[in-house]
């Protein structure tokens, strides 16, 4: 739901009458241990446009898109968060731990 909302928005509003461009999609796994292992302990989700940005004196802090209130919502369910870089286009980025499930019999 987290791609499907910000790659409808790309697609909606970063490239007006019918201009050409770029959507990336990226699956980042890291770790915030001092010692590290292969075990990610962090994902990030980044989706990034190189459209024509946001629109000057948008404040993604202030939920004042259906959108951004949507992405927002779906990344507290995973314990994440939602940071938005307006340069040379959009990127979304969402970030969230692993969720840890009980062994399935």
């Amino acid at each position: 739901m987290i791609l499907n909302e910000a790659l409808s928005n790309s697609l909606k509003h970063a490239f007006p009458d019918e201009r050409k461009g770029e959507i990336s999609v990226k699956l980042i796994a890291d770790s915030d241990k001092i010692i590290k292992t292969n075990i990610p302990e962090f994902y990030s989700i980044s989706i990034k446009d190189n459209g024509k940005g946001l629109p000057e004196g948008f404040n993604p802090g202030k939920g004042n898109s259906l959108g951004m209130t949507l992405l927002t919502s779906l990344a507290a369910q995973l314990d994440g968060n939602v940071q938005i870089i307006n340069e040379a286009g959009t990127e979304v980025i969402v970030r969230f731990k692993e969720l840890k499930y009980k062994k399935r019999v």
